[in-house]
């Protein structure tokens, strides 16, 4: 999957969000910020430093995984199982959804007032489809390395390193695997929408958090 495609994913995670909210006064409380006073010089500090942290996490992650791929490619291997693919099969979507966290939080100089919750939904929405994006890369790997490329998986993780000794499909026909998945990934992100714009509103009715247009 060509890495450009990813921003206009990026940005269109954050418009859908705000379109929805803008369009219904139910969800307006997502868009409260909690605020940041530039005087809070102690939580900008630690804030922009963990957000330093996170960023160069994942970015090394994004690029030790794509070094690591093009050394493989100009080697001829099909299935890449050196360096951070020896432990997770997608280690630079994993690396993108890592760096993008510190635009989701708090950048001074950049218009923003704290943290806006519609942002983190946003990002959330966004991890959502980098994980259909990494199925779609699985099954064009199935199709072209059938065997070659089940051994992997069974010896890898998704994200994260396997823990876990490698357990029998219950539901063994991909596609249906996956329809249900993406269903209950809607379903409970849509639930996540409403449970996080009720607690916005109790934080907005106790002055914890500001709405602005």
């Amino acid at each position: 999957m060509p890495m450009f495609i990813y921003f206009p994913i990026a940005y269109s995670s954050w418009r859908i969000l705000t379109f929805i909210i803008g369009e219904t006064s139910y969800y307006n409380y997502l868009n409260s910020w909690f605020k940041i006073y530039p005087w809070d010089t102690f939580l900008i500090f630690n804030l922009i430093l963990i957000e330093i942290i996170i960023f160069f996490i994942g970015f090394g992650i994004f690029l030790s995984g794509l070094i690591t791929m093009v050394r493989a490619r100009r080697k001829g291997e099909n299935v890449i199982q050196n360096g951070l693919y020896k432990f997770i099969r997608h280690p630079q979507n994993l690396g993108l959804i890592l760096f993008s966290i510190p635009f989701i939080l708090y950048i001074p100089g950049f218009g923003d007032l704290g943290i806006r919750i519609v942002d983190i939904l946003s990002w959330i929405l966004f991890t959502m489809v980098i994980v259909v994006i990494s199925d779609l890369e699985e099954v064009r790997m199935k199709q072209k390395f059938s065997q070659d490329y089940e051994d992997y998986i069974r010896k890898t993780g998704y994200f994260v390193p396997k823990i876990l000794k490698h357990r029998k499909k219950l539901i063994k026909n991909i596609k249906i695997r996956y329809a249900i998945r993406y269903v209950v990934m809607i379903l409970l992100f849509i639930f996540l929408v409403n449970i996080t714009n009720l607690i916005a509103k109790y934080l907005y009715i106790n002055d914890i958090v500001e709405i602005y247009r």
